[in-house]
């Protein structure tokens, strides 16, 4: 089936359910109309800044088969300050990437002009896979007194070739130490560490790391219903000049709001302070693992949460502009209540989106609660300011073990003229797989404006896309893969007339006969397996080379950071098939 009607389950106002409509943004970033896309006027701030503060997503960086760095954990750290016994040595810093081989043997990771060279410079296995998503590898290392402070872009060399560069500064404050083995009072040093996390937090500064070392970290230690708070100016950080909570490397600093949870205790961590890093920590959440604010990053971290519920949340939760949720782990969702999700974007964001991207959100039981939600709903912005742009992109989402929602657009805190118009949400380049739940679509909008490029959605066990509702403005579907496993599903549920549909294959619920004068039909030939890191197209599948070129400037690589186009056109879906 092609277009249909939308039923209420996808669209009910009670649950961050929706819809969608669209408009186009070409390759040199004009905002319009292609294909038969209709132009509301919605601001399109990956491409033009329309003066509310910092827009659009970074170009992640892609290659052929070379290494790529997609994003580090700290963006400013000392260059000394480990211990006494290793003067020369400063933070530790890990990259995360692609390609960058099984072994060290020659290669080396470049800060600034220092090459690291030898094995002593590496805090842990290179290359490690899994730590914590499946599908991305990370590389730890000392910077050292080599170093001077400024601005020093880490690259890696694999096998003679070099990455791109990731942003990074040389500089800072202090490295603290918590092990919730020592005894005594500490001093936070790496030979007399902190029992207690509360310690760190009474002493940090903008500027300044704490490590946590191997155990377990179970109790609220500086008030409030979490394992750590930092409150509203708390900690003066800035993004010049953050603040971060890192795992100690090659073990695992266990937040624990589960064991002694309560309604009183139900958070690992909370962030209203802004410029937050929390990083490389393992999580296990009575409820919510990390609630972020303005300009948090949270990197690389083991979440799991949502076991009890509370009124409607997330496992991460992000509040307010310009924060970034990148290559976690989140799962163990088990309340079976449809609000709750992986990960939540509420709040206000007039001064710049948040951005969620390579995560791996899976084994999660909350209904239909869609597992990533934009839902302002609640906290919402005043009449005078408007939601930028959010950017979810190259997530897997894996629902084989509980169907539910896998995204959903719900309320971008617009409730018509004469306010502002919020810009649009950019959806693109995730896998989904195995979502989508009895009268529920895997991917939704129902509201404002939105944007769906080159997704593959997976075996659908409902509808594949659903766009509806008197709340939408525009909405976009391009290059993306639908794949039902769903004989009677739709392809794309709609009640929005004004939705563009444009080069996207359709298979499994049999002939396509909506509005894409450029569908393609037949099998994509998906190849996927998580357990052995493998996600391409068949040699032959109908989805190689004929994917719609004017897209987005910033859609340049695909799902596996393999830069696009590889042939004669784009593939449509998330997999750029490299060997075509």
């Amino acid at each position: 089936m092609a277009l249909a009607g939308c039923s209420g389950g996808n669209g009910s106002s009670d649950d961050g359910g929706a819809d969608d409509s669209s408009t186009r943004v070409d390759a040199a970033g004009d905002s319009g109309t292609t294909d038969g896309g209709v132009d509301s006027g919605a601001r399109d701030s990956a491409v033009v800044d329309s003066g509310a503060g910092d827009s659009g997503p970074a170009i992640v960086p892609g290659s052929t088969g070379g290494p790529v760095l997609l994003f580090s954990d700290l963006t400013l750290a000392p260059s000394t300050g480990w211990s006494a016994a290793t003067p020369t040595r400063g933070a530790v810093v890990t990259v995360w990437g692609r390609n960058l081989g099984v072994t060290r043997g020659s290669s080396f990771i470049s800060v600034g002009d220092v090459e690291l060279s030898a094995d002593s410079d590496y805090a842990e296995t290179w290359g490690e896979a899994g730590k914590p998503v499946p599908f991305l590898q990370r590389v730890s290392f000392w910077l050292n007194d080599v170093m001077p402070d400024g601005d020093a872009p880490i690259r890696v060399t694999v096998n003679g070739e070099v990455s791109n560069a990731l942003p990074f500064r040389v500089g800072g404050g202090n490295l603290y130490f918590v092990d919730a083995s020592a005894t005594g009072s500490g001093t936070g040093t790496h030979a007399d560490p902190w029992a207690s996390p509360s310690d760190c937090v009474s002493a940090i500064v903008p500027g300044d790391i704490c490590y946590f070392r191997e155990g377990v970290y179970d109790q609220k230690y500086n008030g409030g219903k979490q394992n750590i708070w930092l409150r509203d100016g708390e900690v003066p950080a800035t993004p010049d000049a953050p603040v971060a909570f890192v795992g100690y490397p090659g073990e695992t600093a266990l937040f624990d709001s589960r064991t002694n949870g309560s309604r009183n205790f139900h958070t690992s961590f909370r962030f209203v302070s802004r410029a937050i890093t929390l990083a490389k920590v393992s999580i296990d959440a009575y409820a919510v693992g990390v609630q972020a604010g303005d300009d948090a990053r949270i990197i690389g971290n083991d979440i799991r949460g949502g076991a009890n519920f509370l009124s409607g949340s997330g496992i991460v939760v992000v509040n307010g502009n310009a924060a970034v949720v990148y290559g976690n782990a989140i799962h163990g969702g088990r309340t079976e209540n449809r609000l709750d999700h992986g990960i939540y974007i509420s709040g206000c964001a007039p001064r710049a989106g948040n951005t969620l991207a390579w995560n791996y959100i899976f084994d999660n039981s909350f209904d239909r609660g869609p597992l990533i939600v934009v839902n302002h709903q609640e906290n919402r912005c005043p009449a005078d300011v408007f939601v930028r742009s959010h950017f979810i992109h190259h997530n897997l989402i894996d629902c084989s073990n509980f169907p539910s929602r896998a995204i959903g657009i719900y309320d971008l805190s617009w409730d018509g003229p004469p306010e502002t118009e919020p810009e649009p949400t950019y959806v693109y380049n995730n896998i989904v797989n195995r979502c989508g739940i009895a009268g529920n679509a895997a991917i939704y909008q129902n509201a404002a404006n939105a944007r769906f490029f080159h997704n593959t959605i997976r075996g659908s066990r409902e509808d594949g896309f659903s766009v509806s509702g008197g709340r939408v403005v525009s909405s976009s579907i391009v290059n993306n893969i639908i794949e039902l496993d769903n004989a009677s599903g739709d392809y794309i549920a709609t009640d929005f007339a004004g939705l563009e549909v444009s080069h996207n294959l359709y298979f499994g619920a049999g002939a396509y006969s909506g509005s894409d004068a450029a569908a393609v039909e037949g099998d994509p030939m998906l190849i996927f397996d998580i357990a052995t890191d493998s996600y391409d197209l068949g040699a032959g599948s109908p989805a190689i080379d004929m994917g719609a070129g004017d897209i987005p400037a910033f859609l340049t690589t695909d799902f596996r950071s393999v830069a696009r186009p590889v042939g004669a056109g784009l593939d449509i879906g998330a997999i750029e098939r490299l060997a075509d």
